[in-house]
């Protein structure tokens, strides 16, 4: 399986089968709109998508209604609710700025930032790059603002410490995909059932403006002897669906690796909208997940994302840690980013 965010990385060496020569498309719908476009390049098939990750915000329904505090819904409320938390015990926080590229560039995208251009049918070689926007930058600063004032803490998400946050109160919230529930049911042991789902909060009142953070795709490899064969085993490993039948790939997928699927039929499928989660109380949480999704736009990627993530990390820590201004954190970021590409030999479009 490979990440979209990597795939420009792998397709630029030319590696992949096309599937669209052996059926694969998505003429009926059959994957999320937002999944197939970064699955193909222009007409060719290069990954057949599986699963994604939407994002909403997990949160304590208990702590915020014990403590009269409204549930946020902008990120300005965001921050409002990130005071209120410290003066109900100045020892929580919000949340926690876990430091990984994936999900900062899911909250970006759902900022209206999209920094990357990149259309291998008109050239490999030519790259846009604008991680230095403002609509990138308002979401790396308000969480620096947040940490830099102690509101939001900057330890990682995969910290043990972390999960245990969760299950303690010291973290109130995670905006987070739509395969965490089934992390965060593992770090929960004395608050299952005082975690609800609710959408992103917004940069602007009413909006309904969504993120991804994760997901992946099955590809065919041009060693293979046998395309066809190899096609309708990506396509249908985890297949479109009416019923989610006990024992099929998209049973345990769901129930057991927790995946978000990017098959629409098994999106929008009564069983997994009604899917219900011990943490949550049993609610109904997925279509709040399904409602993000679906209204996912475009994003694009770079052909050396792996660089460009390991560069956001680097510089986010300098910030951490004190040794370089938040403010500053993409514009270094965006330096960095065009004098590599330029070095592989890329013509970069800032």
């Amino acid at each position: 399986m490979i990440e979209f965010q990597t795939l420009p990385t792998f397709a630029i060496l030319d590696p992949f089968v096309d599937m669209g020569k052996y059926g694969a498309s998505n003429k009926d719908g059959r994957y999320a709109a937002w999944a197939w476009a970064q699955s193909t390049s222009g007409t060719k098939v290069n990954a057949i998508p599986v699963d994604g990750g939407p994002m909403a915000m997990l949160y304590r329904k208990d702590l915020f209604t014990k403590n009269n505090i409204k549930v946020p819904t902008t990120w300005a409320e965001y921050k409002e609710a990130a005071v209120a938390i410290k003066k109900v015990n100045p020892d929580q926080f919000i949340g926690t700025y876990g430091n990984d590229s994936g999900w900062a560039t899911g909250l970006m995208w759902q900022g209206g930032c999209t920094p990357y251009k990149y259309n291998m049918t008109k050239s490999k070689a030519n790259v846009g790059i604008k991680l230095n926007q403002a609509s990138c930058k308002k979401v790396i600063n308000f969480w620096g603002d947040l940490v830099t004032n102690k509101l939001a803490d900057d330890k990682s998400f995969w910290a043990t410490d972390t999960g245990k946050g969760y299950d303690t109160g010291k973290y109130w919230t995670w905006v987070a995909a739509g395969w965490t529930p089934g992390y965060l049911s593992g770090q929960l042991k004395d608050t299952i059932g005082d975690w609800a789902v609710a959408p992103t909060p917004q940069w602007t009142a009413g909006a309904d403006v969504h993120g991804d953070w994760g997901g992946s795709s099955f590809t065919v490899m041009n060693q293979t002897k046998q395309p066809a064969l190899a096609t309708k085993v990506a396509m249908e490993l985890y297949p479109t669906q009416n019923k989610i039948t006990k024992g099929s790939a998209w049973d345990i997928g769901l129930n057991s690796a927790f995946l978000y699927p990017l098959v629409t039929k098994v999106e929008s499928n009564p069983e997994f909208a009604n899917y219900t989660y011990k943490i949550f109380g049993d609610a109904k949480v997925n279509p709040t997940y399904i409602h993000a999704s679906q209204k996912l736009g475009p994003f694009e990627w770079t052909p050396f994302q792996d660089f460009v993530y390991a560069t956001m990390a680097d510089e986010t820590t300098l910030a951490i840690s004190g040794k370089t201004q938040w403010s500053a954190v993409l514009d270094t970021v965006q330096a960095k980013v065009v004098a590599y590409a330029k070095k592989q030999g890329f013509k970069v479009t800032a």
